[in-house]
């Protein structure tokens, strides 16, 4: 929940540094990725949303 609620209170720098660290503990998430993407996407930083995005999508294709 803590992950959700910093991108949304403008703390991109610090919730990317706790989305990255929960991926590190247990990388196979989509939803993770997913909040990274949209941390990303807030801040405004493309070039690193669509490698976060594409590998979300990988992950997401393992589950259906």
């Amino acid at each position: 929940m803590w992950c959700q609620l910093l991108p949304k209170t403008g703390q991109f720098s610090t919730a990317k540094e706790v989305i990255r660290e929960r991926i590190k503990v247990r990388d196979g998430i989509p939803f993770m990725w997913r909040l990274l993407e949209k941390s990303y996407s807030m801040e405004g930083t493309a070039e690193a949303e669509s490698s976060t995005g594409e590998t979300a999508k990988k992950l997401e294709s393992c589950y259906i």
